[in-house]
């Protein structure tokens, strides 16, 4: 059967609309309203960081390469799952899906509140990835070791519940602003491996991905976010 122009037209634009479909990459960034989420996303976007100014409920933003687009959507931790819905919703049949999950380092006692009101709105969601970003390191490697020690492994026992990618970040370290910047390069565009070195102590900077962590390194049983929270918040 012989194709007239049109449906030539027809089954290009078909064949655009797909490719498009599945080259456009979600990023939903959660966290308290003073975690340093909008400074993270301005700088992987190679913007400068916000003058301060708290973000409102949700912010959108977007980033391209060639003809791939990254969908960026700010909010805070108590938004609803709602609009996770609504933002998520099938026929985008975005990929990846992403989830940046910030938790502010210099704010050790809010630490397991942040954690149940995120973790209880993204429940119900099983993005491809995770990033779990302990902010603002800049002011956690000044406090006191056992605060930190405490403070690492109960990020690191909710890495390995959530099977994602942990690791400390600050706008004003440059060397850790780069290790952010290839870590989410690779997963959101494809572009390499990070090459960063893998670090599990709680003196320096973490960067854990998820099969290099376990239970037994980390020296607990497998539990719950409930049992995280309460043996964190006894150490108070």
């Amino acid at each position: 059967m012989i194709q007239t122009l049109r449906d030539i037209a027809i089954t290009l634009s078909m064949k655009n609309d797909a490719e498009k479909e599945i080259t456009d990459k979600a990023i939903l960034i959660l966290g308290a309203s003073v975690s340093g989420k909008s400074s993270i996303i301005a700088q992987w976007l190679g913007k400068n960081p916000p003058n301060g100014k708290r973000a409102p409920g949700i912010e959108y933003s977007w980033s391209r390469k060639t003809n791939k687009i990254c969908h960026i959507w700010e909010m805070l931790e108590t938004i609803s799952p709602k609009v996770i819905s609504t933002i998520l919703k099938p026929e985008r049949q975005f990929k990846p899906v992403l989830f940046l999950i910030v938790f502010d380092l210099s704010r050790p006692n809010s630490i397991t509140l942040d954690a149940q009101q995120i973790f209880n709105n993204v429940s119900g969601f099983s993005p491809e990835n995770i990033i779990i970003i302990g902010s603002k390191y800049d002011i956690f490697q000044n406090l006191e070791s056992e605060m930190k020690k405490n403070v690492c492994k109960f990020l690191r026992g909710i890495a390995l519940l959530r099977s994602a990618h942990l690791i400390f970040y600050s706008h004003e370290i440059p060397a850790l602003v780069k290790r952010f910047g290839e870590l989410l390069n690779s997963i959101i565009w494809s572009s390499g491996n990070s090459r960063a070195a893998l670090s599990k102590d709680y003196h320096t900077p973490l960067y854990i991905t998820p099969s290099s962590d376990s239970w037994s390194d980390l020296g607990i049983n497998a539990c719950s976010l409930e049992q995280l929270c309460n043996a964190y918040n006894r150490q108070f």
